[in-house]
Formats: C-alpha cells, sequence, structure tokens
C-alpha cells in the first residue's frame, strides 16, 4: 500500500509539473501572438488609417463652402476616423505594451495607471523609487501584465475609490505590490474559488521563480504582493 500510495503521488507531482510546464509555453505562445497581432495593426492599420484621415481632409478643404452637406459629411467621416485610430491604437497597446520596450517598465505602468484612473474613474498612482527603468524583458512583460490584471480586479471587484501600485528592488528581488481600499474579502471563504486574474498573476510570477501573496479583510480592501527574483548583473 505504501509503495502503491508514493507511486500515485509521484505520478500527481509529475502530472502537475506538466500541467505548469504546459501553462507556461500557452503564455509565452499568447504574448508572441499579441506581440505580432500589435505589430501589424501599428504598422497596417494605423498607417492606412492615417492615409485616409489625410485623403479626406484634402477632400473637404475642396469644399470651399462652409454650408456645403458634402463638407460635414466629410467632417463627421473625418471625425469617425480619428475615433477608429485612437481604438486601433488602444487596442494595440492592449495587446503589446510597446511603450515597455522604447522606455521601459517604469513609464509603462505609468501610463497604465493614467489610463486607468481615466477610464475606471478609479484613482490610481505609482509609486517608484531607486528603480530603474528597465528590467530583463520577461520580467518587465509579466510584472506589467501582473499590474494590469491586478487593475483590472480592483474595477470589476473591489468597489474602490483608490489604488496604490509600488514598485521596489531589494535583497536581489523585484516587489511589485498593487493595494485598494475597496471592500476586501474574506480570504478563508474565497479559498477554492480564486479568479482566473489570480490564477494568472500567480502563474506568472511562478513561471520566474517568484512568490504571490494576497492579504483581505472585508471592508480593508485587498493588497498584491508579487515578488520576482533578479538575475545577478556583472560588475
Amino acid at each position: 500500500d505504501i509503495t502503491r500510495r508514493k507511486r500515485v503521488e509521484g505520478d500527481l507531482r509529475r502530472s502537475e509539473g506538466e500541467l505548469r510546464a504546459l501553462a507556461g509555453r500557452l503564455i509565452s505562445a499568447k504574448e508572441e501572438e499579441n506581440r505580432r497581432l500589435a505589430r501589424e495593426l501599428h504598422d497596417v492599420f494605423s498607417q492606412r488609417l492615417a492615409v485616409l484621415a489625410m485623403d479626406v481632409s484634402a477632400i473637404e478643404k475642396e469644399q470651399s463652402s462652409s454650408s456645403n452637406p458634402l463638407r460635414k459629411s466629410l467632417q463627421q467621416i473625418g471625425s469617425e476616423i480619428e475615433r477608429l485610430a485612437t481604438d486601433v491604437h488602444l487596442l494595440s497597446r492592449e495587446l503589446h505594451p510597446s511603450i515597455i520596450d522604447h522606455l521601459g517598465l517604469i513609464a509603462a505602468l505609468r501610463s497604465e495607471c493614467t489610463t486607468f484612473s481615466k477610464q475606471r474613474g478609479i484613482s490610481a498612482e505609482l509609486f517608484a523609487s531607486d528603480v530603474p527603468d528597465s528590467f530583463p524583458a520577461d520580467i518587465s512583460l509579466s510584472l506589467y501584465r501582473i499590474a494590469q490584471e491586478s487593475l483590472w480586479n480592483v474595477a470589476k471587484h473591489a468597489q474602490a475609490q483608490n489604488v496604490r501600485l509600488a514598485i521596489a528592488e531589494g535583497d536581489g528581488q523585484v516587489i511589485l505590490t498593487v493595494a485598494d481600499d475597496g471592500i476586501g474579502f474574506d480570504l478563508n471563504r474565497g479559498k477554492g474559488k480564486e479568479s482566473l486574474g489570480l490564477v494568472s498573476i500567480e502563474e506568472r510570477a511562478r513561471l520566474l521563480g517568484g512568490s504571490f501573496v494576497i492579504q483581505s479583510q472585508p471592508g480593508k480592501g485587498t493588497k498584491v504582493e508579487v515578488r520576482i527574483p533578479l538575475p545577478h548583473r556583472g560588475v
């Protein structure tokens, strides 16, 4: 019986390891596909919309009379093209935040806080001190996605007025916390009912050898903390 039980436990551990490896490959494949789609949206659709907007503007200028019904229609079409271009830009940014590649993680997180506050009406602030602008690419993207998912959970569940993001570096690791002043929840009652968002956060942290902790109490908000080890830097 003992031998049989150990064999079953070993099979379960192997199965769990295989599932986690599969989850990691799926996350990597999804991010790669997102990057490709974002690049296509930017390089193809955004440029075509820009050309179309210029063509409409040129035709509009040829209509000298401001009361010309055609000119008014062209103005409306131009406005619609601008809104569509904005939507394409936001979708491209959602798929892959190119700002990380160009300006680094801190700038990307600040931008995400600004966008979140405008869209959700919830004050979001980032606090970062003595932190480099960029980290290794896989760590930067994972931390950005974790922050993004945490903010989404706040908007969906917390009923919060304010959310505070903080990022710090110390003891060979980077620490990201997301804390809100929302309604919170009972962790004991919530066990086994974790949202896909929390599962995604935990899995992203685990894939980088990190840890994930959530603290919450009814009426006292929720705090998510993720710690990711950093590779040793050369002297």
